[in-house]
């Protein structure tokens, strides 16, 4: 590959979870949305890991959940490295 050629990679992750409801999702795309504020325990009480670890390996961040079959949401993050 040459300099300056840019190499699409897709990652996916799948998990055996209980999905997102929309405003949740929202929330969890949000550069610092939780739901955990005010919990002292576990993982998610700053808004920022999961934007951030993602966004560092590339541009776009896209979420697919559901909790009901046929009825799933999709949030996109994404940032443009281009000025």
């Amino acid at each position: 590959m040459g300099k300056g050629e840019k190499k699409r990679i897709d990652v996916l992750v799948f998990d055996d979870g209980d999905g997102m409801a929309p405003n949740v999702l929202r929330a969890a795309t949000a550069f610092g949305g939780s739901m955990c504020f005010g919990n002292r325990e576990g993982i998610g009480r700053y808004g920022m890991g999961m934007k951030g670890a993602a966004l560092s390996m590339g541009p776009e961040l896209n979420i697919i959940s559901w909790q009901k079959p046929k009825a799933y949401h999709e949030m996109c993050l994404s940032v443009s490295d281009s000025a």
